[in-house]
């Protein structure tokens, strides 16, 4: 959910808010954290029901604040509370206090202090849990760059590219992407605004960068030769600055771009693309590797130079029955 702001609850409102997510998270016996004012008695009953519902544990962790250290808190932050609302708000909240551990929850715990959730293959595992502390496993983050706008953009595109990529790098994007469409496609823009060739958009951000990593997202093994796209990824600029990774499907996800060079791929020149897809991992990740002529009518012999990249990073992506 986004909203438009710290305090903007609109998306919440619009798909019934808290309670959905509550319930879809229980469904898939997610560990689910409300973080709630909780004065509404029917409220906790129903996240008691839900949690019966799909037999998991509910607990209730009442942090208690005194009076005066809310006030202190909302100055703080510039938002102004009406005493007598405040007021009421504490009146309910020593009230709530009193029925919590009749409530029928797994645990009751009134104001514990700083606390952490511990992943339950951790709670027996001390060196693991001291590992994470240390060593913590953190989310990384790439940026799909999908438009180059339109032509009235055109002698902006390559300062513009240029600014994104290197903003990227500098807050701390691990990664930075293109998407491999001869034109644009209808989720992004209008097919008539300009599309840059992904490995020469490529080739420009690794020389315009010094860390992030750079891939295509995803390369269709029908749109080139395979053996010049197996020597364009291990030759090139990503791959000499070390950056390269290299992500393949047996073709592309649009149909108009796939026409342009001719009728979009039968089921059996789908089955050929396949092999081409191996054939053409095998021969960016290794020193030699036949491309044979079965695999592409017009390409034969071998693709003979090593990766200046010592690893490439393979990935192969694409969709069964349309799930990714």
């Amino acid at each position: 959910m986004v909203g438009t702001g710290e305090h903007d609850c609109g998306p919440a409102r619009r798909i019934r808010g808290v309670d959905l997510i509550v319930e879809r998270r229980m469904k898939r016996r997610l560990v689910t954290v409300i973080d709630t004012l909780g004065m509404d008695a029917a409220r906790r009953a129903k996240w008691l029901r839900d949690s019966r519902t799909h037999d998991l544990p509910c607990f209730a962790i009442a942090f208690a604040v005194a009076a005066r250290e809310a006030r202190t808190r909302l100055d703080a932050r510039g938002r102004s509370v009406p005493a007598a609302a405040l007021k009421q708000q504490f009146d309910a909240w020593r009230e709530v206090q009193t029925t919590l551990a009749g409530e029928g929850f797994a645990g009751v715990v009134i104001d514990p202090g700083p606390i952490e959730l511990v992943p339950p293959q951790f709670v027996d595992a001390p060196a693991r849990a001291q590992q994470q502390k240390e060593q913590p496993v953190t989310l990384r983050f790439g940026l799909q760059i999908p438009a180059s706008r339109g032509p009235a953009d055109r002698p902006k595109m390559g300062a513009r590219l240029r600014d994104i990529a290197q903003a990227a790098e500098e807050v701390g994007f691990e990664s930075i992407w293109v998407m491999d469409h001869f034109r644009q496609i209808p989720i992004v823009g209008p097919e008539w605004h300009d599309m840059l060739d992904s490995y020469s958009a490529l080739s420009y951000i690794a020389a315009a960068t010094r860390r992030v990593k750079l891939g295509s997202m995803v390369t269709g093994v029908t749109y080139r030769n395979a053996a010049h796209l197996a020597r364009s990824s291990r030759r090139s600029t990503c791959s000499r600055a070390g950056r390269a990774i290299c992500v393949l499907a047996r073709r592309g996800s649009n149909k108009s771009t796939s026409r342009m060079d001719g009728p979009f791929p039968s089921v059996r020149a789908l089955r050929i693309a396949r092999r081409r897809v191996a054939v053409v991992a095998i021969a960016v990740g290794t020193r030699r590797a036949l491309v044979r002529r079965e695999t592409h009518p017009r390409t034969g012999g071998d693709v003979l130079s090593r990766p200046l990249q010592a690893r490439i990073p393979i990935l192969v992506g694409g969709s069964v029955n349309g799930a990714r």
